[in-house]
């Protein structure tokens, strides 16, 4: 009977999103599970409306960047990433925010974490990578 006790305990509370207002009550397994399921859905449906007739664009575009919006600021490859690349990158900026109790943009947490983990000189110049500048995506096409 204890074996059945120890596997039904819950979790550490840390584990546990308390203030969130989208995940409260819920643990960082269980919100994985849950955008790692999303991801992979939307990558199917992205994957479709590009493989799709061109016959009506702008529902297309309608399409991606709904899903363009939803996912870009984690990872620009987003709809080809594995998956559990881009969910981790949710669930470590979404631990943050619980942890600050506080609902800041993407953006802000990408650039302090950058700032923390950059071996790079400031005056150096960047090196690119798959993170969003804070632009919008069609931001190339403009000049």
């Amino acid at each position: 009977m204890t074996d059945t006790n120890a596997t039904e305990q819950q979790p550490p509370e840390a584990s546990r999103f308390a203030w969130h207002p989208q995940y409260r009550g819920q643990t960082v397994e269980e919100v994985r599970a849950i955008l790692l399921e999303d991801l992979r859905l939307d990558q199917r449906s992205y994957a479709i409306t590009m493989a799709g007739p061109d016959d009506n664009e702008s529902e297309i575009l309608v399409r991606v960047v709904g899903l363009e919006k939803k996912w870009g600021p984690y990872a620009l490859d987003w709809a080809t990433a594995e998956p559990a690349t881009v969910v981790d990158r949710v669930i470590d900026f979404e631990r943050e925010r619980e942890a600050r109790r506080e609902l800041f943009p993407y953006a802000e947490y990408r650039d302090r974490h950058a700032n923390l983990t950059s071996s790079a000189p400031s005056g150096s110049s960047a090196v690119a990578s798959d993170e969003p500048s804070g632009a919008p995506w069609w931001a190339f096409w403009r000049r």
